[in-house]
């Protein structure tokens, strides 16, 4: 009668959310219980998941109630395989319904491909999973309500970040052993893993397990050989695992970027906006463009190798042939060409290397403002800097910068800039040197000097009036004259409304040579035929463009006018040649002072009873005069130290008592001997000592013995007296 009286509670429909999970546990299970009203925070809950062979209670705590329902959750327990289980709801140890639950291996990525992939546009990913053949269960020998359970699932795949964002959950397709995802555009660039889910809810943490991991094991103190190996195989996994996602920079600038024809340099170009990735097919674009409309006349593309953490894409200029001056305009793409970046603002200028060939004046007055030109070939400034003059020289220099509007391909003007401190230093010989990259490299204009002299001071001119028939000696005096090549002088007509800013009547001037007499200090020159008569100036100049006047205006006549200056320019020329024979002895006299000592030579010294030899080897200059080595004979004091083809740079004779003394006598340096004198200090009494030094720092003493009958030193002296 007691047992009839207590009933068990009746069954009612139990739904459960998820109906599966990963064998490994922790999936949030939700039971849900249909016209139940009477569930509370107090009421105990248990779940048993089990089998036939297996039971494992959980659990569960009160989660919501509604009018028509309430629920209780629980966390699903290890189950370690791939089973369908039933769960049970006990309710204050009172069971109210039962559903069935599906454990599954947990799917993961090992592999992905592409390796690289354009953020902005749609791609889809490849993907290598383990356990995916569990989702094959049309064939496989299961039970209705576990096919059940599988059709109601769905593969979903998680895109993540390495900082462990979120981008976007897309669904999963089979394809053979494979798994395709179907990806959008994407904001972000970067690695990017990816996590699978067969129940919308447990997300599988393999990659996330391997970053851990690393980062562990990155930290820690012990370095050893097996740790570094589990690094670099996980440091592998992920990397295979995940698939990284780009985006083309943006070129700010590129380095350098100005090149000569037939250059092969490396060409750095500097990146910004996304971050850069070298994915193995990173190309750069060049693009020949007119300098002048602009218009691209043909396209290069070419490797290149980009560098993420300097954000820099490096690159060969290849061997275009170019023969006209182009700009290359820069593109970049990293993935093979399909898409390119938008250009670089600067271009490269391609250009004909620059050749001077000369200049002129050669030169002029220190007090500058005259005009100076450069001349050559492929002038061309560097795009944002400018062309540069330079005046260099006994610790002055002076630059000069070119205008746009002085610069052309084969001509750069400019004006001398004053010098007035090398006055007092009189002619100054000064190098000359352009530059076309506002100073950075420097090239000289051509082997001549540039020479900077005092201002040019003519005072007064004899004879004032000079007959138009020509022929007439005319001096002219003054301060710092000197000789030059380009000394000119020239006779203009006054123009009687001259107002002193022009020295005359153009149209009417004649040029003649004038002889500069260092003697007296002032020019001489014989006036040609003029076709006017009344006043002129006379002008003087040294580099044949920059004209100084005389003070003094001349009269030109028509009538013969007597001169006494040709006599006195023979007594000049006469005092000239004197001067100059004086000179030549002086400098042969310095020349016989300076001259190294004559030795005497020792086989011509007669000595009763003393026999002369020598240490067996031959002597001879080579082609840059050094004295050298030429043979060597057998048995000699030099065989074994000495070798054909060494530089001797000093010879010393010495005693042997001296020697043990430590007295040596005077070194001869054989830069300043002959080869009859080297090998005269080579020879000498039997028994004597001499010392060899060598231009490798090695010095050799060695004792001369008696020379056999035959030997080379013998027949090289019999060659040379042939």
């Amino acid at each position: 009668e007691v047992k009839s009286c207590i009933s068990p509670l009746p069954s009612m429909e139990l739904s459960i959310s998820p109906t599966s999970g990963p064998s490994t546990g922790g999936t949030k299970v939700v039971l849900t219980l249909t016209n139940e009203d009477s569930w509370n925070e107090g009421t105990t809950f248990q779940v048993v998941f089990c089998t036939p062979l297996r039971r494992i209670p959980v659990v569960a705590q009160f989660k919501r109630r509604t009018k028509s329902s309430a629920s209780c959750e629980c966390t699903s327990p290890m189950w370690g395989k791939r089973e369908l289980t039933k769960i049970r709801l006990m309710v204050n140890k009172a069971e109210v319904g039962s559903c069935h639950f599906l454990f599954y291996h947990q799917p993961s990525v090992v592999a992905a491909k592409p390796d690289f992939v354009k953020a902005s546009a749609a791609n889809t990913i490849t993907m290598l999973v383990l356990h995916l053949e569990q989702l094959n269960y049309e064939d496989a020998e299961i039970s209705d309500a576990e096919k059940e359970i599988w059709r109601k699932m769905q593969l979903r795949v998680r895109l993540k970040t390495e900082e462990e964002e979120t981008l976007e959950t897309v669904k999963g397709q089979m394809f053979g052993e494979q798994l395709l995802a179907d990806v959008g555009s994407l904001s972000v660039t970067g690695q990017v893993h990816f996590e699978l889910s067969l129940n919308d809810a447990d997300f599988d943490r393999e990659y996330l397990n391997w970053k851990e991991e690393h980062s562990l094991l990155k930290t820690a103190a012990n370095k050893k050989e097996a740790v570094k190996e589990r690094l670099k195989d996980l440091r592998k996994k992920m990397g295979l695992a995940s698939v990284t996602f780009w985006e083309n920079p943006l070129l700010v600038n590129v380095e350098p970027d100005f090149l000569f024809f037939h250059m092969e340099p490396t060409v750095r170009v500097h990146c910004t906006g996304y971050p850069l990735f070298d994915t193995g097919d990173v190309v750069v674009n060049l693009s020949e463009c007119d300098t002048k409309t602009g218009t691209v006349i043909n396209n290069h593309t070419i490797k290149a190798s980009a560098e993420r953490g300097k954000e820099i894409v490096s690159f060969q200029i290849p061997n275009c042939e170019l023969v006209n001056d182009v700009d290359l305009e820069v593109r970049v793409s990293l993935d093979g060409g399909k898409t390119m970046s938008p250009p670089c603002f600067k271009k490269i200028q391609v250009r004909g290397k620059p050749v001077v060939s000369s200049f002129s004046p050669l030169l002029a007055s220190c007090e500058g403002g005259w005009s100076f030109t450069v001349r050559g070939e492929n002038f061309h400034p560097r795009q944002g800097c400018s062309a540069w003059i330079r005046f260099q020289g006994r610790g002055y220099d002076r630059r000069v910068q070119i205008l746009p509007s002085d610069l052309s391909s084969s001509e750069m003007k400019c004006v001398t800039p004053r010098l007035m401190e090398l006055e007092s230093y009189g002619n100054c010989r000064l190098k000359v040197k352009a530059s076309f990259d506002d100073g950075m490299s420097w090239m000289d204009c051509g082997e001549e000097d540039f020479t900077s002299h005092p201002p040019l001071l003519p005072l007064r001119a004899k004879p004032r009036v000079i007959s138009a028939q020509g022929g007439m000696k005319v001096k002219i005096e003054g301060e710092n004259f000197f000789s030059s090549p380009l000394l000119m002088g020239r006779i203009v007509k006054l123009r009687v409304q001259d107002d002193g800013d022009a020295p005359g009547d153009q149209s009417q001037s004649f040029d003649f040579r004038l002889k500069y007499f260092s003697v007296q200090k002032c020019f001489h020159g014989e006036v040609p035929r003029l076709r006017f008569v009344g006043p002129a100036y006379l002008l003087v100049t040294l580099n044949g463009q920059d004209w100084v006047s005389v003070p003094e205006v001349l009269t030109v006549t028509d009538k013969e006018a007597p001169s006494e200056e040709g006599k006195a320019v023979e007594r000049y020329e006469e005092m000239e040649k004197k001067r100059l024979v004086r000179m030549q002895e002086r400098a042969q006299s310095l020349l016989q002072s300076s001259a190294p000592p004559r030795i005497a030579r020792a086989d011509l010294v007669k000595k009763e009873k003393t026999l002369i030899g020598g240490v067996g080897i031959s002597v001879g200059k080579d082609a840059g005069g050094r004295m050298t080595v030429r043979k060597i004979s057998r048995n000699s004091p030099a065989e074994g130290k000495l070798r054909v083809g060494d530089v001797i740079d000093h010879v010393r004779d010495v005693e042997r008592k001296k020697e043990e003394e430590g007295e040596f006598a005077l070194a001869f340096s054989s830069k300043n001997l002959k080869t009859e004198d080297v090998e005269t200090l080579l020879r000498g009494p039997v028994g004597s000592w001499v010392i060899i030094s060598l231009s490798s720092g090695r010095s050799w003493r060695l004792q001369r013995v008696e020379e056999e009958k035959g030997s080379i030193l013998r027949v090289a002296k019999e060659e040379a007296d042939a």
